[in-house]
């Protein structure tokens, strides 16, 4: 599960590198603006990270994860915008994509580091021993 989240994590921020600016500056947004929305996506990410951490004292970290399966998904479909949805193409509307997506990305990372933590400090155990 895991790897899986690391995954998709990394393929939307690999995405977003590459076709990001120039939809936003298709949609009217200027070359100078355009790094408001990575600004965005980081700024959800790094707040939304410490609410996760409480979300998993009370609920399953898998359950999380999983939650941030269908929230990348649905941020997804509002960056892009989806035709499925026929949503009008509109820079509102991708911003709001972004910002879910910057929590979702959190909501995957965040509840498997500790999984990654133990795996490390185990192996490193029993290199010592």
């Amino acid at each position: 599960m895991a790897l899986v989240a690391m995954f998709f994590g990394i393929v939307c921020l690999q995405y977003f590198d590459l076709v990001l600016s120039e939809h936003l500056i298709d949609l009217g947004m200027s070359e100078d603006n355009v790094g408001f929305a990575f600004a965005l996506f980081g700024f959800t990410w790094a707040a939304g990270a410490p609410i996760v951490g409480l979300v998993c004292q009370y609920v399953n970290r898998r359950t999380v994860v999983a939650v941030s399966f269908i929230m990348i998904g649905i941020s997804l479909l509002l960056t892009g915008p989806s035709t499925l949805l026929e949503l009008p193409l509109s820079k509102g509307i991708v911003l709001a994509g972004l910002t879910l997506l910057g929590f979702s990305v959190a909501s995957c990372f965040v509840p498997i580091i500790p999984e990654i933590v133990n795996v490390i400090t185990k192996e490193q155990q029993e290199k010592d021993d």
